[in-house]
């Protein structure tokens, strides 16, 4: 287990391609926080630290209730560590997949409306996302929305960024068309990846369901959402006529 001057760690909530996020306790104050940690072996890649770096430089910029907030961000020991606000909830693909299923919409929309303003206010600030997907996105018990992970996400102005056209980044099923060809991005596919993850809530999965990532790309870039009703029979004419 990692040492934290200052911080107990309690438990490791998830690990994957880039760091693993603990939770701790400040040992003064007792205040919970999720702990960030680049994974041990990419601390001697160059460009795995600074898209980290680039990343805690990112979120200090941010501030918004519905946006996972940075407290601190130190490197320690060889750890390099984003110390953030702890969301005691559920992801909300979880929630889709174990609690609701499609959810109805008088829960939707203002849960949808939260994540609306959390990325209208990082595209305010000229920020775009790039991998919006109900698995970034927490729901805390007392019903707030929280979005995370900024991972890789890039500043409009900034023309040396870590991931430019001709590099596919995101997740497939939440891709936009320009991602999934590798061409230059903006605000517009967070937009198209906010419609996916409405898709999501509205039905219970996501418009190009396949296991095949050809496929699954082929379909973004070539054809329409599949119909809302052929998924879910019970979709309110009200969301329906927003998905299309």
């Amino acid at each position: 287990m990692i040492n934290i001057p200052n911080y107990r760690i309690l438990k490791e909530l998830g690990s994957g391609g880039m760091g693993a996020v603990y939770l701790a306790e400040h040992e003064l104050i007792k205040r919970k926080v999720a702990i960030k940690v680049l994974h041990k072996h990419l601390v001697s890649n160059k460009e795995f630290i600074k898209r980290f770096r680039r990343e805690a430089e990112l979120l200090a910029t941010l501030d918004h209730p519905n946006i996972v907030r940075l407290n601190e961000y130190f490197e320690h020991e060889g750890y390099l560590c984003l110390i953030m606000e702890y969301v005691d909830g559920m992801e909300l693909d979880q929630h889709i997949n174990k609690v609701s299923g499609p959810i109805n919409e008088a829960e939707l929309i203002p849960m949808f409306k939260q994540i609306l303003e959390a990325i209208g206010y990082a595209h305010k600030k000229g920020l775009v996302h790039r991998d919006i997907k109900p698995a970034n996105i927490l729901i805390s018990k007392d019903g707030k929305i929280k979005v995370l992970d900024f991972g890789i996400a890039k500043m409009m102005c900034d023309d040396k960024g870590l991931t430019n056209a001709g590099v596919q980044v995101g997740t497939v099923a939440y891709m936009s068309p320009e991602q999934v060809q590798a061409e230059k991005v903006d605000l517009r596919t967070d937009t198209y990846s906010l419609g996916v993850t409405l898709y999501q809530m509205a039905v219970g999965q996501v418009p190009y369901a396949n296991s095949n990532v050809f496929d699954t790309q082929l379909q973004i870039v070539s054809k329409p959402f599949p119909n809302p009703r052929d998924i879910y029979p019970g979709i309110s004419d009200r969301l329906l006529k927003i998905l299309e």
